[in-house]
This record gives C-alpha cells, sequence and structure tokens, in this order.
C-alpha cells in the first residue's frame, strides 16, 4: 500500500502519480503503472481510522454494483462509468467511510455483478 497525494490522475495515462506531501519537490514523486494495482482510493483522510459511525451513507447517483477482484475481497458501491474495456472505471461506496471514491483496476477484477 502506497500513501500519499495524485495530483492529476487520469486513468488513460495507464499510469498514477504519487506525491508523499502536498508540497514535496517533484523528484519525490513516485510513478505506479496501473497494472501493478488492485485499485486507487481516493480517502478522506491517510490514517484510516477515523470514525464515520452515525454519518450518513453516501449520496450518489450511479448503478449499483459488487465488484469481486482476484483475491477475493469484494466491493459493493455505485458506478456511473463501468465498461469491460480500458483500464478500469470508478466506483463511490455505498457505506459512509473513509473511501470517497475507488478507481478499480479492469485487470484485478474477477468478476461484476450488478444486484
Amino acid at each position: 500500500m502506497l500513501k500519499g497525494l495524485g495530483r492529476d490522475f487520469v486513468p488513460g495515462k495507464g499510469h498514477v502519480q504519487v506525491w508523499p506531501a502536498i508540497d514535496a519537490p517533484p523528484e519525490s514523486r513516485i510513478t505506479v503503472p496501473l497494472g501493478h494495482l488492485k485499485a486507487v482510493f481516493f480517502v478522506h483522510d491517510f490514517q484510516g481510522g477515523v470514525d464515520f459511525e452515525g454519518q450518513p451513507a453516501v449520496v450518489a447517483a450511479g448503478r449499483r454494483i459488487i465488484v469481486t477482484f482476484l483475491d477475493g475481497e469484494a466491493l459493493e458501491g455505485l458506478t456511473l462509468n463501468y465498461a469491460t474495456e480500458g483500464p478500469g472505471f470508478f466506483v463511490t461506496p455505498l457505506e459512509a467511510g473513509n473511501n470517497q471514491r475507488i478507481f478499480v483496476v479492469s485487470g484485478a477484477v474477477r468478476h461484476v455483478i450488478f444486484p
């Protein structure tokens, strides 16, 4: 797991660039090919363990989706741009939590269902 800040994530570029801090110098940037990833998580807080209990569920548009990754982990949420071709697609989680949006890398998906 690599935590950091992204500046201009464009899935079609085939990679994500991550900086360790907002004011980090350009030479500290790490470029990771999407093919090496399962997903890219856009979060509220890097620490993760933030308590979101009692907060309302996310209100978002899209089609309900359940994604099962190659490692068996499942992700449930809403998607506006699911496609079988291309580098991946975005999912907004249904539950209030640290994840705001998740870019799912197509090569890491075992199967998808639309309940």
